[in-house]
């Protein structure tokens, strides 16, 4: 379960009483997320702050309730006190959400909401996911063309390279994967799942050594992280005598 990110959203805008209620719920969330549901929940029925009901998504998410945590969120986007870009960034919230859940038709449902509102390059976060939940079930193409839009908006967004590579890289393009992967990594050196996707794009490309350099790479970026378990299975099979 991915974290939910705290958002500065206006809560009840005006009261400092209310951020600091919010804070110390976050805080709560930490130390004892069950506990949070059931304060969270009282400070919603009671006061209708907008603080509560995202408070009560983190630590729904933080419980393993996925389903419960993207309803809340659902139920906070369209409350009009917060911004477009509130509003874009809460329905991205959900979508994650529902997508750990397994509910692809409601996340992307969410993802729907989110770029409908969403003003200019506050959408590429939710084409990145959009991308990520497409992937998932399998339609590459579709997700490349959500990449290829979100990097018109942020041309150096390098998680939406990393994914670009990968989807280039099932889609029969080596070459591009390579180089979507590098454009990554020019930007963040350390992103392991990059230094995988130039290490399987390099393998494929009959590059065994610099294959084997990004491998290593994302294994000593991350040791462990679901790249690097699937970087020392790379290195293994690229080890491997032929004919085994």
């Amino acid at each position: 379960m991915r974290a939910l990110a705290l958002l500065p959203l206006l809560f009840l805008a005006g009261a400092a009483d209310a951020v600091e209620d919010y804070e110390s719920c976050v805080a709560l969330v930490e130390r004892d997320a069950p506990r949070a549901v059931r304060e969270a929940r009282i400070w919603r029925e009671e006061t209708a702050a907008l603080g509560a009901l995202h408070c009560e998504a983190l630590a729904l998410a933080a419980t393993g309730s996925p389903r419960l945590a993207a309803e809340r969120l659902e139920a906070l986007a369209i409350a009009p006190a917060l911004s477009p870009e509130e509003q874009a960034a809460v329905w991205l919230q959900a979508a994650t959400l529902r997508r750990d859940a397994g509910e692809a038709t409601a996340a992307e449902a969410a993802l729907a909401s989110g770029l409908a509102v969403a003003p200019g390059a506050a959408a590429a976060p939710l084409l990145i996911e959009r991308a990520a939940l497409r992937a998932t079930g399998g339609d590459d193409r579709s997700a490349l063309d959500a990449l290829d839009s979100a990097l018109r908006l942020e041309p150096g967004n390098a998680e939406a390279l990393t994914l670009r590579a990968a989807a280039r890289r099932r889609l029969g393009d080596p070459a591009g994967a390579l180089a979507d992967a590098e454009a990554a990594l020019a930007v963040d050196p350390a992103k392991a799942p990059a230094a995988l996707e130039r290490g399987l794009a390099a393998a494929e490309l009959g590059q065994g050594e610099a294959a084997r350099a990004a491998f290593l790479a994302a294994i000593a970026a991350a040791p462990d992280s679901p790249a690097a378990k699937i970087a020392r299975a790379a290195l293994q099979a690229l080890d491997a005598p032929e004919g085994d």
